[in-house]
C-alpha cells in the first residue's frame, strides 16, 4: 500500500476521481454520449457500489484539488517491459509521499480499504474450501495460499480498483454456496440475494455469481427432490438482488438507451474497441495477455514477467495430471464432491466466458486480475491436483512447502524487481570528488556538470561502458527545456562507434527536478568489437535542434585492435620471425616526439608464416636510457575479436596499441621493445635464429610539455 507510488495501479487515479466525485457531489456522474458533452469521470460507466462505499469512508476527509498531486508523466509511453520512457505513469516529486495530507491521505485510506477487502476475500476463500472438503484438513491451506501469495492478487488488493471488492463478493458467495449445500436455511436465500446484488452493483460481471448461486440452488433441490425449495430460494434471492442492483440498470436504460450502459462506454472508450469484433483475436489476445500477468503483473500491466510465468504454467500443466491420477486411484472422490466441483468450476467458466466475450470487442482485456473472482475454483484446481500426486498423508508437508515457497515469491518479486523501478532519482548537493568536472550546457537551462566512467582504461573492444552523468537545472524550472540526450562514442575523425538516445531522467522531467540539486543518472554504451584507435571520444548533445552541437565529454584510451589488410610495402620494413609462426614485418609510431601523459599509438604489422597453435599475447615495453622499464602494454595479439589462432598462413594483420605515457617522465631518449608470450605460462616466443625474445623498434624523444 505504501511502497507502490500513488497512481501506479491500473487506472488508480481515474477510479479515485469517481470516488471523489461521489463523495463531493453526492450523486453519480452522467457519462457523455455525444461530442458536445464533457467527460467528468472516466470510469463513470462502472456500477457504483465500490465508489459509494469508499466515498462513505472518506466522509470528513479533504479530497479537493487533486490535479496538483496527480500529475501524469509526460514521458511515459505504454510498452510492455520497456522503461526507456519511464516506468512510472505519474510524476512523483515528493508531493504524494505517505502518509500525506488532504487528497493524498484520502488516497491511501482507499488503498487501506482495498487491503481490508482482500483479507476478507482470503478468509472467505479458506472457509469455502474448508466447508467443501471438511475431511481433507490441509487442502484449504494449499488452495488459499495459491491466491493469497500471488503477487498480482496482493498488488490488486493494495491499489485502488473495484476488482478487489468484486473478488470479495465472489469469495463470500462461494462460502455461501458450500455452506448452503450442507446447512440450507431460509436466511440463505436472503443472504444470496444480498451477495449477488452487491456483486452486480460492483461490476457487471457480478452476474456470474448469480448464475453460480442459481446452479447450487438447482443442485440442492435436485438432491432433496424438492423443487418448491428451488422456486422459493430463487425468487427470494433474485428479488433481493434485483432490489439492490436493479435501479442502476434502469438508470442506464433511461440515460443511455441500454441496460448495461454500453453506449456510454463505447463513446468514452472508443479507442479501446476493435475495428470489428473477432472471436479468434478475442480469445487468443485474452489468454496471451493474462498468461503474462496472472502470476505477476504490475503498473498498468506494462511490467510483467513472462519468463517466470512460463514456469508457473508448466507447473500448472503438470498439476493437472494429478487430477488424472486421482481419478485412477479414487473415483469415489469425484462422486463425493461432484456438487463442489460443478458449482466451483461453473464460476470459472462463467468468468472466462464474460471476459472472453468482452475481449472479442475490446482491446487489452487480458488482465489476470479478472480471474480472481474465480479464486475458489482456481484454488481447488491446484490443491486437488497436488492431492492427486501426493495423497492425503503427504499433503500437509506439500502444503507447508508450497505455502513457504509462494510467500517467498510474493515478497521477492516486488522487492527485487518492482520497487527498484519506482526508486526516486538520486539528487545530491555537490559533485563527488571522483567526478570529472564538465560544466557544459546541453540545452537551455540544463548543464552537464560532471561525469564518471565506470570502467578501467584502457578500454577493450566488445566491453560495456557505464557512464555516470551529473545534471543540474541552472535556470527557473518553469523555463527549463526537456531534451533527449544523445550520447556517442566516436573516433577522433568522427566515425560513430556507439550511440545512446533517451530522456535525461525518464521518470521525472527537468521541470520537476528538485531546485538547486544535482541529478545523477547512469547510461550504458557498447565499445564495438572491432579495431579501435588508441583514443576514442565520448560526446553528448541534445536531440534535434535543442541546444548546441555535440560537445566532448571525455577522451577515453583503448587497447586498440587488429584488422586484416592487404599491403605490398609496409612501413619500416622488417622480417623478424617469432617461433617460426609470425613475422613482424613493420611498424609505425604516431609521432617522433612525445610528452608525459600523452598516448602514443604503435601499429605493428604481422605476417603469418604458419598458423599459430595458440593465442599469443603481445607486450610493448617502454625502456629509458638506463634500460629500466617505465611503461608497458600487454594484450592478446589481434584483440579479443581476432586471436592469433584464427590467423591464416599468408595473411597480414595490422595490430594497434595505444600506450599511455606516465606523468613526470624526465626528458630524454626512450626505446620500445615488442614481443610475444603465451598465457598463463608467460613463456616468451623466441625470435627464430636468434637468442633474443623481443625486438627493439627504435628510439624517440620524450620532452616535458611546458
Amino acid at each position: 500500500m505504501v511502497w507502490i507510488p500513488v497512481g501506479e495501479g491500473v487506472d488508480e487515479v481515474a477510479h479515485f476521481e469517481f470516488i471523489r466525485f461521489v463523495k463531493e457531489q453526492h450523486t453519480l456522474p452522467v457519462q457523455p454520449t455525444q461530442p458536445s458533452e464533457p467527460i467528468s469521470v472516466w470510469m463513470g460507466h462502472h456500477p457504483p457500489l465500490y465508489y459509494m462505499l469508499n466515498a462513505l469512508f472518506l466522509t470528513g476527509q479533504n479530497t479537493s484539488s487533486p490535479e496538483q498531486p496527480f500529475r501524469p508523466n509526460p514521458h511515459f509511453v505504454w510498452a510492455e517491459n520497456d522503461g526507456r520512457n519511464g516506468w512510472n505513469v505519474m510524476l512523483h516529486a515528493g508531493q504524494d509521499e505517505f502518509p500525506g495530507e488532504g487528497v493524498i491521505r484520502a488516497f491511501f485510506t482507499v488503498r487501506l480499504l482495498g487491503i481490508f477487502y482482500g483479507l476478507i476475500s482470503i478468509f472467505a476463500l479458506f472457509q469455502a474450501t474448508q466447508n467443501a472438503f471438511p475431511t481433507i484438513s490441509w487442502l484449504p491451506f494449499l488452495a488459499t495460499a495459491t491466491i493469497a501469495f500471488n503477487p498480482s492478487f496482493i498488488y490488486m488488493s493494495s491499489t485502488i480498483h473495484h476488482d478487489i471488492l468484486l473478488t470479495m463478493w465472489f469469495a463470500l458467495g462461494t462460502w455461501w454456496m458450500m455452506h448452503y449445500l450442507q446447512h440450507r436455511t431460509l436466511y440463505h436465500a436472503l443472504l444470496a440475494g444480498i451477495l449477488v446484488g452487491c456483486a452486480m452493483l460492483t461490476k457487471i460481471s457480478g452476474v456470474v455469481l448469480g448464475l453460480g448461486i442459481g446452479l447450487v440452488i438447482v443442485i440442492y433441490a435436485y438432491q432433496k427432490q424438492n423443487w418448491r425449495l428451488f422456486w422459493r430460494d430463487s425468487i427470494i434471492s433474485g428479488g433481493v438482488a434485483a432490489l439492490i442492483a436493479g435501479g442502476w440498470f434502469i438508470r442506464n436504460r433511461l440515460l443511455y438507451g441500454d441496460f448495461l450502459g454500453w453506449n456510454a462506454y463505447r463513446y468514452v472508450f472508443h479507442n479501446n474497441l476493435r475495428p470489428e469484433p473477432s472471436l479468434y483475436l478475442g480469445i487468443t489476445d485474452f489468454f496471451r495477455q493474462a498468461s503474462r500477468n496472472f502470476w505477476g503483473g504490475f503498473g498498468f500491466m506494462h511490467i510483467t514477467f513472462p519468463d517466470i510465468s512460463y514456469y508457473f504454467w508448466v507447473g500448472t500443466a503438470v498439476i493437472l495430471f494429478g487430477w488424472f491420477f486421482l481419478f485412477l486411484r479414487n473415483k469415489k472422490f469425484f462422486n463425493q464432491y461432484a456438487h463442489v466441483l460443478i458449482g466451483g468450476f461453473a464460476l470459472l467458466i462463467g468468468i472466462l466466458g464474460v471476459y472472453l466475450r468482452f475481449s472479442t470487442i475490446n482491446l487489452g482485456a487480458g488482465h489476470g486480475r479478472y480471474l480472481f473472482p474465480a479464486a475458489f475454483p482456481i484454488g481447488i484446481l491446484y490443491s486437488v491436483g497436488i492431492l492427486g500426486f501426493v495423497g492425503q498423508r503427504a499433503l500437509k508437508w506439500v502444503a507447508l512447502l508450497s505455502y513457504s515457497s509462494l510467500l517467498v515469491y510474493s515478497l521477492w518479486l516486488p522487492i527485487v524487481h518492482i520497487l527498484p523501478k519506482y526508486a526516486p532519482l538520486t539528487a545530491i548537493d555537490t559533485l563527488p570528488s571522483t567526478a570529472q568536472v564538465v560544466n557544459q550546457q546541453l540545452s537551455p537551462g540544463i548543464n552537464l556538470v560532471g561525469y564518471e566512467v565506470k570502467a578501467d582504461q584502457p578500454l577493450i573492444a566488445g566491453m560495456g561502458l557505464e557512464t555516470v552523468l551529473y545534471w543540474q537545472a541552472v535556470t527557473d524550472l518553469d523555463a527549463v527545456s526537456d531534451p533527449k540526450l544523445v550520447l556517442t562514442l566516436e573516433t577522433p575523425n568522427g566515425e560513430l562507434l556507439s550511440r545512446h538516445q533517451g530522456w535525461l531522467t525518464p521518470s521525472l522531467p527537468p521541470a520537476s527536478w528538485p531546485q538547486g540539486k544535482i541529478l545523477v543518472t547512469q547510461e550504458s554504451l557498447y565499445v564495438p568489437n572491432k579495431e579501435l584507435p588508441g583514443i576514442i571520444h565520448l560526446k553528448a548533445k541534445a536531440q534535434g535542434n535543442i541546444g548546441s552541437d555535440a560537445f566532448l565529454v571525455s577522451e577515453l584510451q583503448t587497447v586498440g585492435g587488429a584488422s586484416l589488410i592487404e599491403a605490398n610495402q609496409l612501413p619500416n620494413d622488417l622480417a623478424v620471425l617469432f617461433d617460426n609462426e609470425l613475422y613482424l614485418r613493420g611498424f609505425t609510431l604516431s609521432g617522433e616526439i612525445f610528452h608525459p601523459e600523452e598516448t602514443m599509438t604503435i601499429n605493428l604489422f604481422w605476417q603469418v608464416h604458419a598458423t599459430p597453435t595458440a593465442n599469443h599475447t603481445s607486450f610493448i615495453h617502454l625502456i629509458d636510457a638506463s634500460g629500466q622499464l617505465v611503461a608497458q602494454l600487454d594484450r592478446p595479439a589481434g584483440g579479443s575479436q581476432s586471436p592469433t589462432s584464427t590467423w591464416q598462413k599468408g595473411q597480414i594483420w595490422r595490430d594497434s596499441y595505444p600506450l599511455l605515457l606516465p606523468a613526470n617522465l624526465p626528458d630524454g631518449s626512450y626505446a620500445l621493445r615488442v614481443g610475444l608470450y603465451d598465457w598463463p605460462s608467460l613463456e616468451r616466443l623466441p625470435i627464430s635464429n636468434s637468442e633474443e625474445d623481443s625486438w627493439q623498434l627504435g628510439n624517440f624523444q620524450i620532452i616535458e610539455d611546458n
